[in-house]
């Protein structure tokens, strides 16, 4: 494991040598530059070409930085503007609810939180960025994989892995009964989290979509609500749906927004 480490350090660090150089260097010069042998770096840019991170010039023979790198940026830019968008609704939201407003993004199964309005209640739910959960058992998550256009195939690969955990007797584990879930989700036009992943917490959560029309996001209100039920919850609910129905077409989203609807079983 240590060498697998000490190989991403390298890897870096020849990186951002290149970076740094603002033009493409040669084999002996990254060598130089990086104090490495020459052996470890050709090794090291032969590996970073195979995923077009690393590109040689076919004529001089010198290597530059990828186009790969270029399409990562855009990826993490995208989660910045999608932050500078939601920033002009969460803290309405936060001082209206009381309860902490979270902004999360989708990524292999898991939601990561991007972003949280605190409120400085002191019941508050504490979140930080770069928290991972998994998505069947978060509004968030669920929010995102209902709109999912493959999410049937998702939900068999989830299966197939397990990787639906149980957290509490809340937790639903099957892809039966996510599917069940997912047809409420769309009815209602938001997902709830009623003890699903901490026994006491509560969050409702919408689906924030981009320009290609994909549920990349989600903003989600979490906190101690006594019940789902309750007007202070459904409050909340109704606020962070028209929050992401904005936010969707501030991201470019063309289509219409799932209507809001939300009702609860007898």
């Amino acid at each position: 494991m240590s060498g697998d480490i000490k190989s991403v350090e390298k890897a870096m660090h020849l990186l951002d040598t290149l970076a740094a150089a603002r033009t493409p260097l040669s084999l002996q010069e990254l060598s130089m530059r990086c104090e490495y042998p020459k052996s470890t770096v050709y090794g090291l840019l032969s590996t970073l070409r195979q995923f077009h991170v690393i590109e040689q010039d076919g004529v001089t023979g010198h290597y530059r930085l990828g186009m790969h790198l270029f399409e990562l940026g855009n990826v993490v830019s995208s989660s910045w503007d999608v932050l500078g968008t939601a920033r002009n609704y969460m803290p309405a939201i936060a001082q209206t609810i009381g309860e902490t407003v979270g902004l999360w993004m989708y990524q292999e199964n898991e939601v990561i939180c991007l972003f949280q309005q605190d409120t400085g209640n002191p019941m508050r739910v504490v979140t930080q960025a770069g928290t991972r959960f998994s998505v069947h058992c978060t509004a968030t998550g669920k929010a995102i994989l209902t709109w999912m256009p493959d999410r049937e195939l998702r939900l068999r690969q989830m299966e197939r892995t397990n990787a639906m955990s149980v957290f509490t007797p809340h937790t639903i584990v099957t892809r039966e009964g996510m599917l069940r879930e997912m047809e409420r989700i769309r009815g209602n036009g938001v997902a709830i989290e009623n003890g699903e992943h901490f026994i006491g917490l509560r969050s409702v959560a919408a689906p924030v979509f981009d320009s290609s029309d994909i549920p990349r996001y989600a903003l989600a209100v979490s906190g101690m609500f006594r019940s789902i039920k309750e007007e202070h919850f459904t409050k909340a609910a109704r606020m962070i749906w028209e929050a992401c129905m904005n936010m969707s077409r501030d991201m470019g989203y063309m289509k219409e927004y799932p209507p809001y609807r939300l009702r609860f079983d007898e």
